[in-house]
């Protein structure tokens, strides 16, 4: 049976309302969440902020407040783990990272990185400007802005008009050329490998997925490590200083 206008109105105005009590609701906790930290009162600012992070809604800005009222109440590595997390959806944000920055300071283990090649620093750097859907945008737009130049260029009969829409429809080919290869490299840095943090107060690295396995080194809360491979209740993981051995699940939570 086809459904009549009448009910599939009835349907719109449903969707539209749930939606809006939806959105409400979510306003409702950010708004308890943000009065229960101005007033000291962190964790409940913890639960309301957990709250609205549970209905899928992952913005930066809610994972960077979580970061603050969980250093606020003196828990350092889950304050790092959302700080990264924040992070992770907007690298570009210098309050993000000059909080994970203080953060790390204050961390038991200081792994010290290999010394990065001056390029690769720089195109890391690059990245970390924008993320990956921000160079999508900035592609897809500076290729609208090619195609539009490229039409004047073909439609208009004024020389000069042709001469400058091609000049700059062949620049705005390259920024959007440019800005896709941005976009690549960043979609592929975020999937290559997982990263994670330490959440017990300390735990000894494995050399083999089992409690049996050889003592390798310890590891303490906030420290962040990099994630090889899964072998039933264990995660093969690396160190920036490139040493790696296996820890339990537990231990620690993916960013």
């Amino acid at each position: 049976m086809t459904p009549s206008m009448k009910q599939l109105f009835a349907f719109f105005c449903f969707l539209f309302l749930s939606i809006n009590l939806f959105a409400g609701a979510e306003k409702a906790l950010l708004d308890s969440a943000n009065k229960a930290y101005s007033k000291k009162n962190y964790p409940a600012s913890i639960a309301f902020y957990e709250k609205v992070l549970a209905k899928n809604v992952e913005a930066p800005e809610i994972y960077y407040n979580l970061g603050n009222a969980y250093f606020k109440n003196r828990n350092l590595p889950l304050a790092i783990l959302n700080y990264e997390r924040a992070k992770k959806r907007k690298p570009e944000d210098e309050d993000i990272a000059f909080n994970l920055k203080m953060a790390n300071q204050l961390i038991a283990d200081k792994i010290e990185s290999p010394e990065i090649h001056f390029l690769s620093a720089q195109r890391s750097r690059l990245l970390n400007t924008c993320t990956e859907k921000t160079w999508s945008l900035y592609s897809l737009g500076s290729w609208m802005i090619f195609l539009c130049l490229l039409m004047i260029y073909f439609v208009s009969g004024r020389t000069g008009i042709r001469q400058l829409s091609l000049g700059f429809s062949l620049l705005f080919l390259l920024l959007s050329l440019s800005t896709f290869f941005l976009a690549r490299e960043c979609f592929k840095d975020s999937v290559k490998q997982e990263e994670a943090i330490i959440l017990a107060p300390n735990i000894t690295a494995k050399g083999s997925p089992d409690n049996k396995g050889t003592d390798l080194f310890i590891l303490h809360e906030g420290s962040k490590v990099t994630l090889l491979q899964s072998s039933g209740e264990w995660y093969e993981i690396r160190l920036n200083n490139g040493h790696s051995g296996w820890l339990p699940k537990t231990a620690l939570e993916t960013i």
